[in-house]
């Protein structure tokens, strides 16, 4: 099944792609976090994860993003050793969280769901557990946690 999926999603991928750049080129300012979303993350945000407990929560979007930062509100005096790093997969998501959350907790964007990605991301982020806000279902992603032991919730 999970093969299945790997092949649709490759064909809608190379389908959508283009309209997708096209509307990330209109928006302006696509290249900020663009190699994130393929998992490959700069030198400045894998040091701030080493050596730390990390929870990794995911806000598709601005809906998610906004009950994401009331959770983070509450998490952060009760859970004060551990690192927040907050994905979401749009730039009106991103521009939430930048305005919302304070500079210690990082943002990033969340990689496309190829094995590869997803295996890059979850091994540079190394977290104690991840948090899928309101059941969205990424199948390699959470795949990938399972094999490396992660939790996984939504």
């Amino acid at each position: 099944m999970r093969s299945l999926y790997n092949i649709l999603y490759g064909v809608f991928f190379c389908i959508a792609t283009p309209y997708y750049f096209l509307k990330m080129w209109r928006r302006g300012n696509w290249r900020r976090g663009f190699r994130q979303r393929f998992g490959h993350y700069d030198a400045r945000f894998k040091q701030a994860l080493t050596n730390r407990h990390v929870l990794w929560i995911h806000a598709v979007s601005v809906g998610e993003v906004n009950v994401c930062t009331q959770l983070i509100r509450a998490l952060e005096p009760r859970v004060p050793n551990i690192k927040i790093v907050v994905s979401t997969t749009t730039s009106t998501g991103m521009g939430e969280l930048q305005r919302k959350l304070p500079s210690h907790i990082e943002k990033i964007y969340y990689p496309i769901d190829y094995r590869k990605c997803a295996h890059r991301a979850l091994s540079i982020v190394d977290p104690e557990a991840v948090l899928l806000v309101e059941a969205e279902i990424w199948p390699n992603f959470i795949c990938v946690c399972a094999k490396k032991g992660f939790p996984c919730s939504w």
